[in-house]
């Protein structure tokens, strides 16, 4: 259960080193429970479970193309009436607020940053064309962000 918390970032890199050589020699299958992405993007598959429910499982490759296509995130001011306007404007792709910025997946990446400078460029601070990450799979199996699950008790 996450076996790498704690781990500084050299001794991290060395225990998945040894992970790995000792998964193609022994040819061993090693379950790993982790919430750190870059981690789990460096194993065969991998589970998202979400409210302790299986959401999603194969090869973090696989999961990335589920989203088809890139991901464009906008930092603006408000993200809260930007998202609803972008939504609005364009219903056909998900629209996520993400850490105070707003992420829409989308399959036409450029043409979707040029057309939203365009229309709301006065609002934005910056534009982002990314390749999907584990982290925005999450976000698109799930609908919320992993941080999200801890602060649901808080008061």
């Amino acid at each position: 259960d996450e076996p790498s918390t704690g781990l500084d970032p050299r001794a991290r890199d060395e225990f998945w080193s040894l992970l790995n050589e000792a998964r193609t020699q022994r040819n061993t299958t090693i379950l790993v429970t982790t919430h750190l992405m870059d981690e789990a993007d460096g194993c065969d598959r991998v589970a998202i479970f979400d409210r302790g429910n299986l959401v999603a499982c194969d090869s973090p490759d696989a999961l990335k193309r589920r989203i088809g296509g890139d991901c464009v995130t906008v930092d603006c001011a408000d993200s809260s009436a930007l998202s609803e306007e972008i939504a609005g404007r364009f219903a056909d792709l998900k629209c996520t607020k993400v850490n105070g910025m707003v992420r829409i997946e989308s399959p036409n990446a450029s043409r979707l940053a040029t057309d939203l400078l365009r229309d709301f460029g006065d609002r934005v601070r910056s534009v982002t064309i990314g390749h999907p990450t584990l982290h925005d799979v999450f976000i698109h199996e799930t609908g919320h962000r992993f941080e999200d699950e801890s602060r649901e008790g808080e008061p």
